[in-house]
């Protein structure tokens, strides 16, 4: 290691404090809502496992050394990014029941900007594109260089990338949810629109971004070039991780609602002929 890091520069125990509390407040609020805002999957327990994972997560790409080398290496930057922008949001708003959103959702004009851009179309191109134009090299450099616009860059794409994840996994079914056949177009659309970032970082065959080329050399043993390569396919590997397991557990629910509607069928046939049957007997 050629640029050692002090232990408040790997680690941020401020972050750690704050994400405590967070989780204090939510298990507490959480704690007064009855059991008729839970679901067969989704119960009190649930919501409060996923969100702690959520905050552990959170944590390890943000408050971790993960974060600190991050600055030095570009396969950490991504993986942090990964973690914070396709793994957090959706247990987030797994974790949130319906009456979270009550207070926000109540006036007429904040539900229907927010309605605009939570509508499948509009939040599935507009993180992409968002997120592919920060990894255009030059814009790329030029927030990595402003604190200020970096932290800006970073909290527009957390939003935009809770946006993104809410018709699949809206705790709010009215509000822009969608069919299980179009949770897998929307699925299937994202992982499409993110390939083309993750395409020019693997395959390009030169440095693409100065941050990382003028930074200084923490590991001696990552060459750059390897360490652009390593990002983009991290990246997409951690996509193709989270969308995959997306993609199973809407075919389970899918399988296990059309089991049930089966069942249902069967069951009313069953009782339909029960009482043709009772008919006949009476006719005769």
């Amino acid at each position: 290691m050629n640029h050692p890091l002090t232990f408040f520069d790997l680690w941020n125990p401020y972050l750690l404090v704050i994400l405590i509390l967070l989780g204090f407040i939510y298990f507490k609020t959480l704690n007064k809502y009855t059991k008729s805002y839970s679901n067969a999957f989704l119960t009190v327990k649930r919501r409060k496992v996923l969100f702690a994972i959520a905050l552990v997560f959170y944590f390890i790409a943000e408050g971790s050394p993960l974060k600190a080398y991050g600055h030095y290496l570009f396969s950490f930057h991504m993986t942090s990014m990964a973690i914070v922008y396709l793994i957090v949001p959706p247990l987030i708003l797994l974790s949130l029941p319906k009456p979270f959103f009550d207070p926000i959702l109540k006036k007429h004009s904040v539900k229907k900007v927010f309605s605009f851009f939570t509508f499948p179309l509009v939040s599935v191109v507009l993180f992409n594109a968002v997120f592919s134009f920060y990894h255009v090299p030059a814009i790329f450099d030029y927030l990595m260089n402003n604190m200020l616009l970096m932290n800006v860059a970073f909290y527009v794409l957390l939003l935009l990338a809770f946006l993104f994840w809410w018709p699949l996994v809206t705790p709010l079914p009215e509000l822009n949810e969608i069919s299980n056949l179009k949770k897998l177009g929307y699925i299937f659309a994202a992982g499409v629109l993110l390939t083309p970032a993750c395409a020019l970082i693997i395959f390009a065959k030169d440095i693409l971004y100065e941050t990382y080329l003028n930074a200084p050399r923490v590991f001696s043993v990552f060459q750059l070039l390897d360490d652009q390569q390593a990002a983009g396919i991290i990246m997409k590997i951690i996509q193709e991780i989270v969308y995959g397991t997306a993609l199973g557990i809407i075919f389970f629910q899918w399988a296990k609602k059309e089991k049930r509607q089966d069942e249902s069928v069967t069951s009313e046939m069953k009782v339909y002929e029960q009482r043709m049957e009772n008919v006949k007997l009476e006719g005769k």
